[in-house]
């Protein structure tokens, strides 16, 4: 995937963070991944999988498809109960 796309999303995920005044830290604990997996998304060094583009946007109040407008996302599929 394209390096520029990447960090479109980056800086996407740093605003809205910044915005609801959230550390790295804070972001990773609501979503349930680890700081060094949001400090590299938002550099634009990593493309996270579609199941932490959901955590991600979940955590951050936003669709998916705000953060993460293309390619688009396929939702994560039903966890057995």
């Amino acid at each position: 995937m394209d390096s520029e796309l990447h960090k479109s999303w980056g800086r996407k995920v740093r605003e809205r963070r910044q915005a609801m005044h959230l550390s790295q830290d804070q972001l990773a604990d609501m979503a349930e991944v680890r700081q060094a997996t949001i400090s590299r998304v938002e550099s634009g060094n990593q493309c996270p999988s579609d199941a932490v583009k959901w955590r991600l946007a979940g955590a951050l109040g936003v669709t998916v498809e705000q953060l993460f407008p293309y390619p688009a996302v396929k939702p994560p599929a039903p966890v057995a109960s």
